[in-house]
């Protein structure tokens, strides 16, 4: 009976803190949301006051009722909201960096700091090549990956003189709210007269 008690109070409680959650992701965009923000987060404490006043009651069929209000307005709400803040059209995972890597049996690398998110992704660690604005410590392998930040795009080649470079697709994990934070651009580097390989 506790765990009982414990879910849908849990469920009462992230209600309760909706507004805030909702405030903390749209930011900037919260005046173009303004009107679904209030109506819902006004609807979600009344599903949250209920579903507590059920279970204080022992009136399970409130509790029931309410916990389908909840999903319902969840559902009303935050599609529209995903649609226009979170969701990326350009999303490209990390995952496809991999499975070239594993094709061509090279090794990734960062040429700066790589973002958390894109790590997980990628699923292990992803070295950086030691440098500074003036030297690189190239890698040894006549072939390898490069992850490289959309910054350092133009500039960074000047630093491989041995090396040419190709392309394969851009990495794009960031929200649509939040553009350039998370793409990154995956190179094969090989050493000039080596060929770069053909991932599929």
């Amino acid at each position: 009976m506790m765990s009982v008690y414990f879910s849908f109070g849990l469920f009462a409680f992230i209600a309760l803190i909706y507004p805030f959650v909702l405030v903390y992701f749209l930011k900037d965009q919260l005046m173009e949301h303004l009107l679904l923000f209030m109506f819902s987060s006004i609807l979600m404490i009344v599903c949250s006051v209920a579903i507590i006043r059920g279970l204080i009651s022992k009136n399970f069929n409130r509790v029931f009722y309410s916990m389908i209000a909840l999903f319902t307005i969840v559902v009303i709400s935050l599609i529209p909201i995903y649609k226009t803040v979170i969701y990326n059209p350009y999303y490209s995972s990390v995952q496809k960096a991999l499975s070239i890597e594993k094709q061509l049996g090279i090794k990734t690398y960062g040429l700066s700091s790589v973002s958390p998110e894109i790590v997980w992704d990628f699923g292990k660690a992803i070295p950086l090549i030691p440098n500074d604005s003036v030297h690189v410590n190239v890698p040894s392998e006549a072939r390898f990956g490069l992850m490289v930040g959309i910054g350092d795009t133009i500039s960074f080649m000047k630093h491989f003189p041995m090396y040419q470079f190709e392309r394969v697709y851009q990495i794009n994990l960031h929200y649509n709210n939040k553009k350039g934070r998370l793409v990154e651009n995956y190179y094969i580097a090989a050493r000039k007269g080596i060929s770069f390989g053909k991932p599929n």
